[in-house]
């Protein structure tokens, strides 16, 4: 619980404020699958070129932001056992997370 409710927190509060820089139907969904939580957002998605740098540190696109929540919300998931990925960029869907469990022969 200390590992993954902060990682919401912080997709969550990111998908808000992507949410509010886009247009039409504004949609936030939190789901899971076999494979773990679901978060994913209608907002303007996460283009390609930057899809490898949204975990760095101090990498933030936000006006003002600090790059700090995705890195550390990464490391922290990574830490107990956890991955974090981002889905491949689609320019007709938002950004979305899949939060699950490291498989059994990665875990030291």
């Amino acid at each position: 619980t200390s590992t993954i409710y902060p990682a919401f927190v912080n997709l969550i509060d990111n998908s808000i404020y992507w949410l509010g820089k886009s247009t039409g139907n504004r949609v936030l969904t939190l789901d899971a699958s076999r494979n773990g939580f679901i978060i994913k957002d209608t907002g303007p998605g996460i283009p390609s070129i930057d899809q490898d740098n949204v975990f760095e540190f101090a990498f933030s696109r936000k006006i003002g932001g600090r790059g700090m929540g995705l890195y550390v919300t990464r490391q922290t998931l990574e830490d107990d056992g956890f991955t974090i990925q981002l889905s491949d960029y689609d320019p007709n869907e938002g950004a979305c997370f899949t939060i699950s469990p490291k498989e059994a022969d990665e875990i030291d």
